[in-house]
């Protein structure tokens, strides 16, 4: 019995995968382990944000609002890492918007969560919402959770499995275009016959295109690894790349 059909063909007796399904796999190789980065070992916080954070606050109205992120998911891991990329995002807004003294001192301050951008790549989930908050609190939460990371050396640590954001969904979240992905369905396109008088030799150049990209995607990831083992900056080089 022949059981070489839809995906495969049949050369010389041995069934073998055409290109489609090939190159499927290959994307899905490629994709299963990327470089996530996200891993320090070594502490990317410096001595003085906190001097820096102060001397902020002497440049900014005391009534000034700036966005914080309102509901994100409690994660023991990674909360914090998440809390540092928003507060990163909102002071590049706030430097963006400012004056020439007053955005110089909002770079500063910036500069000391840099490496949350250069080192780590996020997916921020579209359940992530912002809320207004005096600049005050928000510079005090801030100085909070760097302090905190610093304890213990929390920030020297493997994050590369925190790069997806969690956010909790509020109550009066409408969760019908949710439902709506669940419960949708999609026509595939159905296989087509091939029938044994077909001439296996035909599929002969496919199968060897596909071989090949293989061996191709094979050096491919292993250069990719070896670049991800060097992935993490020591402090003094992630600092004379930030002057």
């Amino acid at each position: 019995m022949n059981f070489c059909h839809g995906a495969h063909c049949m050369i010389w007796g041995t069934c073998y995968m055409t290109r489609g399904p090939a190159l499927v796999l290959l994307l899905l190789l490629f994709l299963n382990k990327p470089c996530l980065g996200c891993n320090f070992n070594y502490s990317p916080l410096s001595s003085t944000f906190e001097v820096k954070i102060a001397e902020l606050l002497k440049y900014l109205p005391r009534d000034y609002t700036v966005s914080v992120i309102s509901n994100l998911k409690p994660d023991a891991h990674c909360s914090d890492l998440w809390m540092i990329y928003f507060i990163r995002k909102e002071l590049v807004r706030i430097e963006g918007l400012s004056g020439e003294k007053l955005k110089e001192q909002v770079m500063f301050v910036r500069r000391e969560v840099e490496f949350i951008n250069t080192e780590c790549h996020f997916n921020v989930s579209e359940d992530c919402r912002m809320e207004k908050k005096n600049v005050t609190d928000f510079l005090n939460m801030m100085s909070l959770t760097m302090n905190f990371m610093r304890t213990n050396n929390k920030i020297k640590n493997d994050f590369s499995n925190c790069t997806r954001i969690f956010c909790e969904k509020g109550a009066s979240v409408n969760d019908t275009t949710q439902q709506r992905k669940h419960g949708a369905t999609f026509d595939y396109p159905k296989d087509e016959p091939t029938g044994e008088g077909h001439n296996s030799r035909d599929h002969t150049l496919p199968i060897l295109t596909s071989i090949v990209s293989v061996l191709i995607l094979c050096i491919v990831l292993f250069v990719t690894k070896m670049l991800c083992n060097r992935n993490t900056r020591r402090p003094e080089d992630l600092a004379e790349r930030q002057e």
